[in-house]
């Protein structure tokens, strides 16, 4: 099934306008709905995704024309202040860090979830223990951050949808060689065989001209960090199979463990708070 054109997305909101009087909230994909209907007590139906920074900018303009003005648009931060990007559609406030799941991965979930879903043995024997497993996701996750940085900053188009992590992380040692990486994005679109074999150090070049690049929730994709937790918990710190634990459960795990209290410590809950009391409506916050 395809994913609705801004128009529909558009078409939606005002539909639901008709009955229902309080705010929306725009947001880009689906987990973003899920986290937000963990915090919140605006209905699910009125936390609309938009499926893409582009499909959710052209909804908001479209209705913005029309005078529909009651919508908050959550944003993912990406690389915004770092590569230019068109500008923030009205009445949007972005994440504190790369994405949801960076802000997740970042605070005390991390261990909440890591307790649950490793092997305190494995974790033992690990270096540096449950500090050492995030540094390695980290590091791993920052190898691919800065290839994502690049093709933003050169504006190269590659492609990172079909990207399957497993498939180049040696999950015995929880590493990957920069041959066998790109030689893997290369295989998934056409779009990425243009990629000289030296590329990742052209990245990293980069990358290190940005200073706040060196933190990893800013350069990382948490969706990235999600994958590679998942697979060492497969293998070095966990005894699970590739079918009884994904990525995208690891998201769901998150989200359960991650606080109202850990959220309300955020910048993005004040800027939230701030939009809803400005504009006359009682924060919708879940207990």
């Amino acid at each position: 099934m395809n994913n609705p054109t801004s128009e529909e997305i558009a078409n939606e909101i005002r539909m639901r306008s008709v009955y229902y009087t309080g705010p929306f909230l725009l947001v880009e994909g689906s987990s973003d709905v899920t986290f937000f209907s963990h915090h919140m007590t605006i209905e699910i139906e009125n936390i609309i995704p938009a499926f893409g920074w582009e499909n959710l900018a052209e909804a908001m303009i479209i209705l913005q024309k029309e005078g529909l003005v009651r919508i908050l648009v959550v944003i993912d931060l990406d690389y915004r202040g770092i590569v230019a990007t068109p500008s923030l559609p009205a009445n949007a406030v972005t994440t504190d860090s790369h994405d949801l799941e960076t802000m997740m991965f970042s605070s005390n979930a991390f261990q909440k979830v890591l307790r649950q879903k490793s092997s305190s043995h494995k974790v033992k024997l690990y270096p540096s223990g449950s500090r050492g497993i995030k540094k390695t996701i980290l590091k791993l996750a920052s190898s691919i951050g800065c290839l994502r940085y690049y093709s933003q900053l050169k504006g190269k188009q590659y492609s990172f949808d079909e990207m399957d992590i497993e498939k180049f992380v040696d999950r015995s040692a929880m590493s990957f060689s920069d041959s066998r990486f790109v030689s893997h994005l290369r295989g998934i679109s056409p779009s990425n065989n243009s990629m000289p074999n030296h590329i990742l150090k052209n990245a990293l070049a980069e990358t290190k001209k940005v200073p706040i690049l060196s933190n990893p929730y800013r350069l990382c994709c948490g969706h990235d960090m999600m994958e590679i937790m998942a697979i060492g918990l497969k293998s070095l710190w966990g005894s699970y199979s590739s079918r009884e634990l994904t990525g995208q459960a690891l998201e769901g795990l998150f989200m359960l463990a991650y606080s109202h209290q850990m959220f309300r410590a955020t910048d993005l809950f004040r800027q939230m708070s701030d939009w809803f009391e400005d504009n006359g409506y009682t924060a919708p916050w879940g207990e």
